[in-house]
C-alpha cells in the first residue's frame, strides 16, 4: 500500500504545483478575480493539495521503511489516499459550488489516517 501513497502523493503535489502556477499567472487579473469564490476555492485546494500530497509521500515512505507488522498502518494508508478527496473537492467547488459537500469526507479521512498512524506507533507500539 505504501507505493499507492507515494504515487498519490506525488501526483497530488504535481497537480497542486500546476494549479499554483496558474494562480500566480493570474495575479494581475484584478480585484474581481481575487475576490471570486473560484479563486478562493482554488487557492485553498492548492495549499491543501500540497500538504496532503506531502503527507501521503511521508506516510508511504515511513511504511516502506517500517519492518514490523503493517496491518494497522495499511488501514490508515487507505484513509490517507482517500484524504485526497478534500483538495479535489475544493478544486471542483471552484467550478461548481455543490462539490464543497464532499470536502469534509477527505478531511476526516486524513485525520483518521494520522490517528491510526500515531495509535500504531505510540499506543500499540507495533
Amino acid at each position: 500500500m505504501e507505493r499507492k501513497n507515494i504515487i498519490a502523493g506525488v501526483l497530488l503535489v504535481v497537480v497542486s504545483l500546476i494549479l499554483g502556477a496558474y494562480l500566480e499567472s493570474q495575479l494581475g487579473a484584478g480585484l474581481l478575480w481575487k475576490t471570486s469564490s473560484q479563486h478562493n476555492f482554488w487557492k485553498i485546494a492548492h495549499i491543501h493539495g500540497l500538504g496532503f500530497g506531502m503527507l501521503n509521500i511521508f506516510y508511504g515512505l515511513l511504511l516502506k521503511n517500517y519492518s514490523g507488522n503493517k496491518k494497522i498502518f495499511n488501514a490508515g494508508s487507505y484513509f490517507a489516499v482517500l484524504g485526497i478527496i478534500m483538495p479535489a473537492g475544493l478544486f471542483l467547488a471552484g467550478i461548481q459550488s455543490d462539490f464543497k459537500m464532499i470536502v469534509p469526507v477527505g478531511g476526516i479521512s486524513m485525520i483518521i489516517a494520522w490517528l491510526v498512524f500515531v495509535w500504531g506507533f505510540f499506543v500499540k507500539k507495533i
